[in-house]
């Protein structure tokens, strides 16, 4: 499959108007616990459009590579619409690329493990923050500032509906989304999630 970034599409590329293009980019924001599938296109829109102007007035920077693997990769998800998960990966991924521009950086900080729409981490939590439904994989995990000062983080977790319907929260909803946590634990997610769609 190709690559999708380049400057003459970048050029074309439509820059939806609205509050939250940069929202979740630098500091952590609200985010709802059970969005609705509209509700994730349209930001994960908004925020691929920014990345796109953003990558366009980038010039030297250590972290355009970064940032464009993010669009490249958040762009064929937010198209493709396959399941919500991906949509939250596309809105992560704007926000990744955005936060390796303004930073300057290849490695910006990842995602919040409790609601990766909450924006990027400051902290490391425990496990035992999460009462009701604990991840399975990790005994630590990153949080955002308001997360990681709750004592029980259970009504903050993003939840998403598996195959049947049922709503759980993401990562238990076992597959690639949850084996990274939106980025959480992979140190390049852009250029992981390129690999995982097949990208050359």
């Amino acid at each position: 499959m190709a690559r999708l970034y380049s400057p003459v599409m970048l050029g074309s590329s439509p820059l939806l108007p609205g509050w939250a293009k940069h929202a979740g980019v630098r500091r952590p924001v609200g985010a709802p616990v059970q969005p609705s599938e509209h509700w994730l296109y349209r930001r994960g829109a908004r925020q691929l459009a920014a990345l796109a102007a953003a990558l366009e007035h980038a010039g030297v920077n250590r972290g355009a590579r970064r940032a464009a693997d993010a669009y490249d990769a958040g762009q064929l998800l937010n198209e493709r619409r396959q399941d919500m998960l991906e949509l939250v990966a596309a809105i992560v991924l704007a926000r990744d690329g955005l936060r390796a521009l303004a930073d300057k950086t290849s490695t910006p900080s990842p995602p919040c493990f409790v609601n990766p729409l909450h924006g990027p981490c400051s902290k490391v939590i425990e496990r035992s923050k999460f009462r009701e439904f604990p991840p399975q994989s990790h005994s630590k995990v990153p949080a955002c500032a308001a997360c990681a000062r709750r004592h029980d983080v259970g009504m903050r977790v993003l939840r998403l509906p598996d195959r049947d319907g049922q709503l759980l929260p993401y990562f238990r909803i076992w597959g690639f989304w949850t084996r990274t946590g939106f980025g959480a634990f992979e140190p390049d997610f852009p250029r992981r999630v390129l690999q995982h769609l097949g990208v050359d």
